[in-house]
C-alpha cells in the first residue's frame, strides 16, 4: 500500500511541489504596464467569457460545500506593499466598493524558481465567510481587497 513518506521530496529541496504561497511582494518581478490585449490571448478558451462579462462569474449557485480561500492568514503589510508596486506602474485602481456587495480577492504567490515567484492571479470570492466564485475574476477586478 501506498504511504505518504514527507522524506521522499523535502520542501526545501522541492519548493515547486508546494508551488503556491502567501503574498511576498519581494520575490514578485512585474514587468510591462497592463496594456496588452488578453482577450487574443483567452479566445477559444473558457476564460474569454468571464474576462469580456465578469458579471458571468456570477452564478447564484450553492457554493456552501465548496473549498474556499482562507483569508485568516493575510499579511496587510504585504497587500499595501503589492498596491505600492502596482500604483509605481499605473496598474491600481481604487473604487469605493467591490464589483458586487461582499466579492473580495486574495492574492497569492506561485513557484518560478528559487528566487523569483509570480503573482499567481487571484482567487475570486464573496466574503471572509468563504463564499467563492467559481473562477477568476477579469484584471479589471483582480485587486478586489478591502482595507479595514
Amino acid at each position: 500500500m501506498f504511504h505518504e513518506d514527507p522524506a521522499l521530496f523535502p520542501p526545501d529541496q522541492y519548493p515547486q511541489l508546494m508551488p503556491y504561497k502567501n503574498l511576498d511582494v519581494s520575490r514578485l518581478r512585474l514587468i510591462g504596464d497592463g496594456t496588452w490585449p488578453m482577450e487574443k490571448f483567452l479566445a477559444g478558451s473558457a476564460l474569454w467569457l468571464p474576462f469580456q462579462e465578469p458579471a458571468f462569474l456570477f452564478h447564484g449557485e450553492d457554493i456552501s460545500q465548496a473549498h474556499l480561500p482562507n483569508f485568516e492568514g493575510e499579511d496587510y503589510e504585504e497587500n499595501l506593499k503589492l498596491a505600492r508596486v502596482w500604483n509605481a506602474k499605473g496598474l491600481l485602481k481604487v473604487f469605493s466598493s467591490p464589483s458586487k456587495p461582499g466579492h473580495y480577492s486574495r492574492v497569492f504567490n506561485a513557484f518560478k524558481n528559487a528566487s523569483r515567484t509570480d503573482k499567481s492571479g487571484t482567487e475570486g470570492c464573496q466574503t471572509p465567510e468563504r463564499d467563492i466564485s467559481t473562477a477568476h475574476p477579469s484584471t479589471s477586478h483582480q485587486g478586489a481587497c478591502s482595507a479595514s
